[in-house]
């Protein structure tokens, strides 16, 4: 980030000198300095391969720039995607043992169900044999 806000700081000097160019030469002839004004032609001839060669360097800059950025984003991603791994493997064991425990709640719940049906069941059987047992009395006590 430092190389490209330096590239660009570069550029911008050599743009407004740039600018400033004529006025300063016409000043230099106005004052007749005639060693600004060879001076300031020179600069002139040579600025247009400085800009050049300074948005280069801007463009080599924010290139690098961006290249830095895309390879944290794509170390981001994946740490994000090993995370999102790490998170499913958690989540399907624990899913696992919720199932297990689910299928166990539920026979108990079905076995807890039919409870009431079988004891009802054995009432009805148990009925029966003290009817039986009770008819039989009676009869050996008649006898």
């Amino acid at each position: 980030m430092n190389d490209y806000i330096e590239a660009q700081r570069n550029l911008d000097e050599l743009l407004n000198e740039e600018r400033s160019l004529s006025t300063n030469l016409s000043a230099a002839f106005a004052a007749g300095d005639a060693l600004e004004m060879t001076r300031l032609k020179c600069r002139k001839r040579d600025l247009p391969n400085e800009i050049f060669t300074a948005k280069a360097m801007l463009y080599k800059a924010h290139l690098e720039m961006l290249e830095a950025e895309q390879a944290a984003d794509y170390r981001e991603m994946l740490e994000a995607k090993q995370k999102s791994k790490n998170l499913d493997s958690i989540v399907s064991a624990k899913m696992q043992v919720l199932d297990t425990e689910k299928g166990r709640l539920l026979d108990e719940s079905l076995t807890a169900l039919a409870l009431p049906s079988t004891i009802g069941n054995r009432i009805s059987r148990r009925s029966a044999e003290i009817s039986k047992i009770k008819n039989e009395l009676s009869e050996l006590v008649a006898a």
